[in-house]
């Protein structure tokens, strides 16, 4: 099987783990009632995604400066899920944060990462707020079946290359 770069596989395990903290915080927060205690969780929740938005940021680049290696061979149409899998990720890896600021942003106050004031991207609306966070949470949804998908794949293809070289 071919193997990924040192660099690559510690991007994608660093995003992995942060993602699946993000999809737990946001989880959390979506299923608690509101409180000052969740304060805390908002905070980590805005500061972990501006990280993964970051991250995936880099990994783009980085794919630029070190190319993955060519893919296994797959049948046809496991070859397109595949693929599409991976290229929805990279999507949602810069949606899913995006959303997030947004929805923040739109709704007033100063969106911190960190102790930090982010750039307010847009102006304040209710509305838009709304939408945000619900585009949000559907992406978030979207990023759950991805990673299902891609977890399983990589496990088939895993025990499947195991069988076949004995």
């Amino acid at each position: 099987m071919p193997r990924y770069g040192r660099t690559t596989r510690a991007l994608h395990w660093a995003m992995a783990a942060l993602m699946i903290w993000l999809l737990w915080l946001g989880a959390r927060l979506a299923w608690s009632e509101p409180s000052l205690a969740l304060i805390p969780v908002f905070t980590w929740h805005k500061s972990l995604g501006l990280v993964v938005f970051a991250l995936a940021l880099i990994r783009l680049v980085w794919h630029r400066i070190a190319p993955p290696p060519k893919p296994v061979d797959l049948p046809p149409m496991q070859y397109r899920l595949a693929r599409t899998v991976h290229v929805s990720m990279y999507v949602l890896m810069v949606a899913l944060p995006l959303s997030g600021w947004i929805g923040s942003a739109a709704l007033g106050p100063d969106v911190l990462a960190f102790g930090l004031a982010l750039p307010r991207i847009v102006p304040v609306s209710q509305a838009l707020s709304d939408t945000a966070f619900t585009v949000h949470e559907w992406l978030a949804y979207a990023l759950l079946l991805c990673l299902a998908l891609h977890v399983s794949g990589t496990a088939y293809h895993r025990n499947l290359a195991r069988i076949v070289t004995g």
